[in-house]
């Protein structure tokens, strides 16, 4: 068995591989199973991965990433704030999510990410 990425469990684990570029860059990814539990809820008939849980993408992605800059993926960490998020598309099931994350700054027990620019 393939050790997770994350500290969750299966059902909130929104990483299936990482990508580390250097620099304090890397770039997760997830594929969403078409019978993920959450397509039958959000919404019956016209199932959408819900908005608030591609952040949650987007945060485990960059607690992966501090995790291997940082903390050498020991450590729990925890998500504060959000500062900016946005959603351009609508993500189906069978689609894959991958977020590019990048380190701004680190203040030891807290670190600052944003959107990867000029990773593909």
């Amino acid at each position: 068995m393939i050790s997770p990425l994350t500290p969750h469990g299966p059902g909130l684990r929104f990483i299936d591989s990482f990508e580390y570029i250097g620099g304090g860059k890397g770039v997760a990814s997830v594929v969403l199973s078409p019978d993920h539990p959450v397509f039958e809820s959000h919404f019956p008939g016209r199932p959408i991965f819900p908005a608030g849980l591609l952040g949650e993408c987007a945060a485990q992605g960059a607690g992966v990433l501090w995790m291997r800059e940082r903390h050498g993926g020991h450590e729990l960490l925890f998500l504060a704030s959000v500062e900016q998020f946005r959603v351009l598309e609508p993500v189906l099931p069978g689609e894959t999510v991958a977020t590019a994350v990048e380190m701004t700054k680190d203040f030891g027990s807290i670190a600052q990410f944003s959107e990867a620019r000029g990773v593909s």
